[in-house]
């Protein structure tokens, strides 16, 4: 005779979308812990959350209920939604316990932490001190084997890599409004272009001044994989194109920062297009 099934356990990430950096991160961290991928619900990551077809709160629901722990990444953004504080203050009015772990980031000043969780409660910050008492954590709820300490060192420190200057960013960023960040971002891309190579800008003629401004290059183009890494363009197309003389050709196009700094620009299109007409005539 069959027992029951045994329940496998689970950690539930509570964020805000606009920090699916930092909570791959915590992801990340927790299986260098020990913890599978697959025992983790966070609905920001692929392959990780909702799946296609169900429905969004009742899952979210599900796994909320059902989790062993619940790791609140809590940010500015998480306090301005509804949604977020909703799963803060579930956490209180569950019939039975729940591991719970906090993480304030460093754009959250202890007095905005108001509702069913206060500054009064205990938190860490996403510091060293943190990563290593949510280790402390994860081994002793979901009874992972202790990692050599030289291993749990370098957890750590990849995961504060990978997240402090994002945080950083959210912190210089708290006060200022959307468009004044969407201002910033779209400034520092511009000022990419002086440092830009006459190959990298020679692609960015062919793309811009093209029919619809779009072209076909080869996957293994190195100038074209340069832009997609500086944001400069992006490939709008998933199967190459068979009429194409060179294989594995995709469709490329311009980010529209990049179109719109172009066109308010004239000697920046004067200069664009006598490359490209010098291009094609070398090539004549």
């Amino acid at each position: 005779m069959e027992g029951p099934e045994k329940k496998e356990k689970l950690l539930f990430i509570s964020h805000a979308s606009e920090d699916a950096d930092i909570v791959s991160t915590v992801a990340d961290f927790a299986e260098k812990i020990g913890l599978d991928r697959s025992s983790v619900f966070c609905s920001s990551l692929p392959g990780q959350g909702v799946k296609n077809g169900e429905r969004i709160t009742e899952v979210i629901k599900d796994k909320f209920l059902n989790a062993d722990l619940v790791v609140y990444v809590i940010s500015t953004t998480f306090l301005n939604k509804p949604f977020c504080t909703q799963e803060l203050g579930a956490s209180w009015i569950q019939a039975k316990p729940k591991n719970i772990f906090i993480f304030k980031l460093e754009d959250v000043d202890p007095s905005e932490i108001k509702g069913f969780i206060t500054s009064d409660h205990k938190y860490s910050s996403f510091d060293e001190t943190g990563l290593f008492e949510l280790a402390d954590m994860l081994i002793d709820v979901f009874s992972l084997k202790q990692p050599k300490a030289i291993d749990l060192h370098r957890s750590v420190d990849a995961a504060l890599k990978n997240s402090l200057i994002t945080i950083k960013r959210k912190v210089e960023n708290k006060n200022k409004t959307s468009q004044e960040i969407a201002e910033e971002k779209n400034k520092a891309l511009e000022n990419q272009y002086e440092y830009l190579s006459i190959g990298e800008k020679v692609d960015i003629a062919i793309i811009f001044f093209s029919a619809d401004r779009c072209e076909y290059f080869p996957l293994y183009n190195s100038t074209i994989n340069l832009l997609e890494n500086k944001s400069i363009v992006a490939r709008i197309s998933t199967v190459s194109n068979p009429d194409c003389m060179e294989a594995c050709s995709f469709a490329y196009t311009l980010q529209p920062w990049m179109i719109k700094f172009i066109c308010k620009n004239d000697d920046l299109r004067k200069e664009l297009k006598q490359l490209l007409d010098r291009v094609s005539a070398a090539r004549r």
